[in-house]
């Protein structure tokens, strides 16, 4: 918003220096251009531009500021990937499967149902201790269970 009507401004200088207001935070600042300074500084500029909201993240209640774009398609907010994960392992609780080489628990989800290894490494080192043996029947040399 400006100070002067629109006929004062037609009869200053254009080199000529006349008070605004700023339309982000209201403060006034000196101008030279009528049209093109709205802001008083670029950090108004800035700020004025920012489409991000608050929103609470899923596992911990914290505060998490994210632009609407960013949280498009997601059921859940989080404000980090450990605080993700920690929420992961709360609800999926009991739904865990043990690891046939190590025995430790991991988490099994759909995609990989037929899982029977906690990890890659598990797995090869796992499948390389199995002993090769020859089937009578087909004479077909074959892996140990």
């Amino acid at each position: 918003m400006h100070l002067y009507s629109d006929e004062d401004l037609e009869n200053l200088r254009k080199d000529q220096d006349f008070p605004c207001e700023c339309d982000f935070c209201g403060g006034f600042f000196f101008g030279k251009d009528k049209t093109r300074f709205s802001f008083c500084s670029t950090v108004c500029y800035h700020k004025s531009r920012d489409t991000r909201k608050i929103y609470k993240c899923q596992n911990c209640e914290k505060d998490v500021l994210k632009a609407p774009n960013r949280i498009k398609g997601y059921q859940f907010v989080f404000c980090n990937d450990q605080c993700h994960r920690d929420y992961d392992l709360k609800v999926s609780q009991g739904k865990f499967e043990i690891c046939e080489h190590c025995g430790e628990k991991y988490k099994n989800s759909g995609r990989d149902s037929n899982r029977k290894y906690c990890s890659h490494l598990c797995a090869t080192t796992a499948n390389r201790n199995r002993e090769i043996i020859n089937c009578n029947y087909c004479v077909i040399k074959k892996l140990k269970n």
